[in-house]
């Protein structure tokens, strides 16, 4: 299995307007900046939760918006999380529903399962 450890950072955009991405998840405003327009043009929506005093900022596609709440919910549910295999498993289904490959998801799943044993 070849996974990759990288986040779609600085491609999210263009992969959501291609098709090719569902979903996109920010937590500063400020990396938001270009999808202002595709959400002004009703391209991609926009969706703001808070949590703990956290801004989580998830565009969707028009017909992926059910899927925004669910991803709040798994980050959330991540975050509190009482065991690391909780924590793993809420990543692993936060992975998948920003466009990650079975093979990235795993690869970050070992790479954090590492880290967290040394």
């Amino acid at each position: 299995m070849n996974g990759v450890l990288a986040p779609h950072n600085d491609e999210e955009l263009s992969l959501m307007l291609t098709g090719k991405k569902q979903m996109a998840y920010f937590c500063e405003e400020a990396m938001c900046e270009e999808f202002a327009q595709p959400v002004k043009e009703g391209k991609i929506h926009k969706h703001i939760y808070y949590y703990s005093g956290m801004i989580m900022i998830i565009f969707t596609l028009p017909e992926h918006d059910h899927k925004a709440p669910i991803l709040q919910e798994a980050i959330v549910a991540s975050f509190e999380a009482e065991t690391f295999d909780e924590q793993l498993t809420q990543e692993m289904l936060i992975g998948a529903l920003l466009g990650y490959s079975y093979e990235d998801v795993f690869c970050f799943i070992q790479h954090v399962k590492q880290s967290n044993s040394r």
